[in-house]
C-alpha cells in the first residue's frame, strides 16, 4: 500500500474516480468487442466534450470561492449568436470573431461579477437571473433562427491538426504532440527529484519513479497511436488542443500565482483571507469574469462543431426534447394559431398568423370552428 501511495503521489482516495473510469472503459471495451477504444470514437469524445471540460475549468474556481454560476449555458449561447451574426453580416475574419466573442464574455462576466463582488448578491441569484436574461437575449438577437458559421470558424470546434512532412504511418502533428508530452513527463519527474534533494527531502525510489514514468509514457503512446492512425484527414482534434493548453495555463494560475493562492484562501475562510490583506471583492470579481470568458470560448467551440448557432443552444436536453414534442403536436393539429404564436415561426412575410390559420383550414382544422364533438375527441386523443 505504501508503494502504491508513492507511485500515485498521494492519497489513493483522490484517484478513486480515475480508477472507476478505467474499470468502466475496460468493461465496455470488452462488452462491445473493442468498439470503445477506437480512433473515431476517441476523436468524437474529445470533439463532443471539450467545451464542457472548458466550462469545468472555470467552474472549479467558482465553486472553490463558494459560489456557483448557473448562466454558463446562456452566456455561451448568446456569445455564439452574436459571433455568428457578426461573421455572416459583417464579413469579419474568423479571428476577429473570436476576439469579439471573448470581449462579449468579458463584458458579461464583469456585469455579473460586479453584482456578486461589490453589491453582495450571491452568485446563485445573480447567475440565475443572468441565465434567464441571456437565454432570452439569444433568441431575441437571433430572431429564433439558426445562423451558420463559415468553414474557417468550424475548424475551432471540429477541426483536426494538419498533416505535414514525410509519411511515418502516423499523423505527424499528433506524433509530435505525443513526443512533446512524453518529454515533458520525463523532465517533470527529473525536476521533482532535483527539487526534493535541494530542500533536503528524500525523493521517491528510482524503481517507483521509473514505474510511474513508464505508465504515463505507455498511456501517452497509446493515445498517440489512437489519434494518429485514424481515417485519412483526421488527427488529434483542435478542441482537444485548446483544452490541453487551457489546463496547463490554469494549472499554473491556480498553483503558481498570487491570484491562485487568493482563490483558495477566500474559499477556505473569507474573513481570515480579508484580515490577511486579500481583496475578497477583487477575487470574486475576477473569478466570475473569468467564468464568463471561458463560457464564451466554449460557446464558440460549440457553434464551430455544430456549424451554426441556434435558438435552443445552452438549454438542457430535456427542454429541447419537450419543445420538439410540442412541435410535433402542433403539426398534427395543422399548426393552429396558438401553436404558431408560442412555438413556430413562419419564414417570409410578416402575416404569419393568417398563413397559419389558412394552412389549418386546408387540412380541415379550422381554428375558429373546431368541428363536431367526435372530431374534437379524436384531436384530444392524438395529443
Amino acid at each position: 500500500m505504501q508503494s502504491l501511495r508513492q507511485l500515485f503521489g498521494g492519497d489513493l482516495r483522490q484517484f478513486s474516480m480515475l480508477f472507476a473510469l478505467v474499470v468502466l472503459v475496460m468493461y465496455f471495451q470488452i462488452a462491445t468487442g473493442g468498439k470503445v477504444l477506437t480512433p473515431s470514437n476517441m476523436m468524437n469524445l474529445v470533439n463532443g466534450n471539450s467545451y464542457v471540460l472548458i466550462l469545468a475549468i472555470g467552474m472549479v474556481m467558482v465553486i472553490v470561492v463558494g459560489h456557483i454560476d448557473l448562466s454558463v449555458g446562456s452566456v455561451a449561447a448568446v456569445t455564439g449568436i452574436i459571433v455568428a451574426l457578426a461573421l455572416r453580416d459583417w464579413g469579419i475574419p474568423w479571428w476577429v470573431g473570436l476576439l469579439l466573442g471573448l470581449a462579449v464574455g468579458a463584458a458579461i462576466g464583469a456585469w455579473q461579477g460586479y453584482w456578486v463582488a461589490y453589491v453582495g448578491i450571491p452568485g446563485f441569484i445573480t447567475t440565475l437571473a443572468g441565465m434567464m436574461i441571456f437565454r432570452g437575449l439569444n433568441q431575441y438577437i437571433g430572431d429564433s433562427n439558426s445562423v451558420p458559421v463559415p468553414e474557417e470558424f468550424q475548424v475551432m470546434g471540429g477541426g483536426y491538426l494538419p498533416e505535414w512532412g514525410p509519411n511515418t504511418g502516423f499523423n505527424n502533428s499528433t506524433l509530435l504532440l505525443g513526443i512533446a508530452a512524453g518529454v515533458f513527463v520525463i523532465w517533470h519527474e527529473l525536476r521533482k527529484r532535483q527539487r526534493a534533494v535541494k530542500v533536503g527531502l528524500e525523493p521517491d525510489s528510482v524503481t517507483i519513479a521509473t514505474v510511474r514514468v513508464a505508465l504515463l509514457l505507455a498511456v501517452i503512446a497509446y493515445m498517440t497511436y489512437l489519434f494518429g492512425t485514424g481515417r485519412e484527414g483526421t488527427s488529434f482534434p483542435v478542441p482537444g488542443v485548446i483544452l490541453v493548453v487551457l489546463v496547463i495555463i490554469y494549472h499554473v494560475i491556480t498553483q503558481r500565482t498570487k491570484f491562485g493562492r487568493h482563490i483558495y484562501a477566500v474559499g477556505g475562510n473569507r474573513a481570515a483571507a480579508a484580515l490577511s490583506g486579500v481583496s475578497t471583492r477583487k477575487t470574486y470579481f475576477l473569478v466570475m469574469a473569468n467564468m464568463s470568458v471561458l463560457a464564451a470560448l466554449a460557446g464558440m467551440i460549440f457553434i464551430g462543431r455544430s456549424t451554426a448557432s441556434g435558438p435552443f443552444d445552452g438549454q438542457p436536453v430535456g427542454t429541447r426534447r419537450n419543445r420538439g414534442r410540442l412541435h410535433r403536436r402542433c403539426g398534427r393539429l395543422g399548426r393552429h394559431r396558438h401553436c404558431h404564436r408560442l412555438h413556430h415561426r413562419w419564414p417570409g412575410d410578416g402575416d404569419a398568423q393568417q398563413r397559419a390559420a389558412t394552412h389549418g383550414r386546408r387540412l380541415g382544422h379550422d381554428p375558429d370552428h373546431q368541428g363536431t364533438r367526435a372530431a374534437r375527441r379524436r384531436r384530444v386523443r392524438r395529443l
